[in-house]
């Protein structure tokens, strides 16, 4: 079975943000592990001998928020870091698993690609289109692939920077649309929307979401139209459970541990659509306030569970990671409860996955088999690599997977078994 890793007691979180305009979310982060005993390190940037030697032991504790370095470093290079970090399994590290790397991890026009090719949220998808110029646009209209109103948008654009909501072939052609700069600009329908979501997830589940009411009164002003009037805390189960579905797939095909995923209900179908994926998304927006949560406790708290892995093992790390998120659940939270006590009279399940295995050893304990008999399958479990999104057993630790809801039942099995082999055996 796999080994226990020892550390030090002393945490220290690495906070990687060299942009100083986020200087709330650095000291949020700087207060957050003060308060809870840990150390604080803020890495802006790398020196190009190091970048150039791949040696970048020094920048680093065992705790790692990647966020952004500041403009001297390009996306290569921090490809080259997270190569590194990657191969080093003893640093904790969030966000740095990105599907297509740093240059395409706040792509919008890339970001849509994911989402589209998947198979749960293709159809939440908004079809987009990249533009080179105004004709483009018209051609596009012409031909009936997209119609007014539209939006254009920054591929790369962050805050609502260079977005403009386009009503009429008219307001194309003005003379201030895009100020005359036509680089890497995409076009995609207006959703009609009634309220847009700001979701948080953290290590494969959904934790807060901060609802935005569109300002009617602003449709000339599309920034302050989306920024919203009224900003709450959405708690109605059903839209909660939805959101929380698309919002773990959306940060799921883009290999994010930490994500704030914006999602828009269209107010004449009700339809919800993804908008985007920010991997280095604040909470300094009021979200916080509104929702009661503390986002950069949150983040530690995550980080607190891979430590249980590191000190106390595989079992105890999985059985920490997964107790502290069973209050996500929304189809399986009661049949796990169930599997753990051994009260599921469950089917035997088809096939050779992982998952299927371990359905059938809890089902033959079940049914009276010695427990010694699932030794085999515990030490494959233990010596599977965890899920990139955390420490539970993931479908794929290579980009997919990644969400709670559908790995915790396999997981469960696991601490079942395991949890009654140890007892058998008087293992403490």
């Amino acid at each position: 079975m796999r080994q226990k890793m020892t550390m030090s007691k002393n945490k220290t979180l690495t906070l990687v943000e060299g942009r100083k305009v986020n200087y709330r979310t650095i000291n949020d982060m700087r207060a957050q592990t003060a308060g809870t005993g840990w150390g604080f390190s803020l890495l802006e940037e790398v020196d190009r001998e190091s970048i150039a030697r791949c040696d970048f032991g020094k920048y680093f504790s065992n705790y790692v928020i990647w966020r952004d370095l500041n403009n001297s470093v390009n996306a290569v290079d921090v490809m080259r870091i997270y190569a590194w970090l990657n191969k080093h399994k003893e640093i904790h590290t969030i966000n740095t698993h990105l599907v297509g790397g740093r240059a395409f991890s706040s792509d919008k026009y890339y970001q849509h690609s994911l989402y589209g090719m998947d198979p749960v949220i293709g159809k939440n998808t908004p079809i987009t289109y990249l533009v080179k110029n105004k004709d483009e646009v018209q051609e596009l209209v012409k031909d009936g692939l997209i119609k007014y109103p539209l939006v254009l948008k920054e591929r790369m654009g962050t805050a609502g920077k260079g977005i403009a909501l386009v009503p009429d072939e008219e307001y194309l052609l003005s003379e201030h649309i895009r100020g005359g700069t036509w680089m890497n600009v995409m076009v995609e329908p207006y959703i009609f929307g009634d309220y847009d979501w700001r979701v948080f997830v953290v290590g494969g589940v959904a934790v807060g979401m901060m609802r935005k009411e569109l300002d009617e009164n602003r449709p000339g002003d599309f920034v302050q139209k989306s920024a919203g009037k009224n900003k709450t805390n959405e708690t109605d189960p059903k839209v909660r459970k939805e959101l929380s579905r698309i919002a773990c797939r959306m940060a799921s095909v883009c290999g994010l541990e930490y994500a704030g995923c914006d999602i828009i209900r269209d107010k004449r179908t009700g339809r919800y659509y993804v908008l985007e994926t920010n991997n280095s998304a604040g909470w300094q927006n009021h979200f916080n306030d509104v929702t009661g949560l503390n986002m950069g406790r949150i983040l530690l708290s995550w980080f607190d569970d891979m430590s249980v892995l590191d000190e106390k093992g595989f079992f105890e790390g999985v059985k920490a990671y997964t107790m502290n998120r069973v209050k996500y659940l929304y189809e399986n939270k009661e049949r796990f409860e169930q599997i753990l006590a051994w009260k599921e009279k469950t089917k035997e399940a088809a096939g050779n996955t992982l998952a299927a295995r371990l359905q059938r050893a809890y089902l033959e304990i079940l049914n009276g088999a010695d427990v010694k008999s699932a030794k085999g399958i515990i030490e494959e479990v233990e010596n599977t690599p965890l899920c990139w999104a955390g420490n539970f057993l993931g479908s794929n630790i290579h980009g997919e997977g990644g969400i709670f809801e559908e790995d915790c039942i396999p997981t469960a099995y696991y601490l079942a078994i395991r949890e009654k082999y140890d007892k058998i055996l008087g293992v403490k």
